[in-house]
C-alpha cells in the first residue's frame, strides 16, 4: 500500500502541494465505529501517562514500566534512523520512489 499526504498528481511541485498542515495521522485496518471515531477525537478521553500508571494494578507494574523503557529506546532508534535518512541524499531516494510510484504494475494493485 502506498500512502501519500499532501500530493494531488506527481510528479510534485509546488502548484501541486497541500495548503496546510497535517497535524496527526492514523491508519487502520477496519473501520472504526462511531464511538472509536469520538474517542480518538474527544479531549475529555485523553488519559496522560500518570492516569495510566496510577490504574495499573500493582503486579503488573513491572511489566508496565518495562514496557516503557524499550517504547523510549524504540523511539530513540527511530529518530535516529530518520536523522541519518535525512541526512543521505534525498533526491536520490525521491526519484526512485517516483520511479516505483508511476510504475503500471501499482497503478493498477488493489
Amino acid at each position: 500500500y502506498i500512502v501519500s499526504f499532501g500530493v494531488r498528481h506527481l510528479p510534485a511541485n509546488p502548484h501541486r502541494l497541500l495548503v496546510g498542515q497535517i497535524d496527526e495521522a492514523s491508519i487502520f485496518d477496519y473501520a472504526l465505529s462511531p464511538d472509536e471515531v469520538k474517542s480518538i477525537y474527544d479531549p475529555d478521553s485523553y488519559l496522560s501517562n500518570k492516569d495510566v500508571e496510577a490504574n495499573i494494578p500493582h503486579h503488573l507494574m513491572d511489566s508496565f514500566r518495562n514496557f516503557a523503557k524499550e517504547k523510549n529506546s524504540l523511539e530513540m532508534e527511530i529518530n535516529q534512523i530518520q536523522e541519518s535518512i535525512e541526512a543521505s541524499d534525498k533526491p536520490e531516494l525521491e526519484d526512485l520512489a517516483i520511479a516505483l510510484f508511476n510504475m503500471k504494475e501499482f497503478i493498477y494493485l488493489k
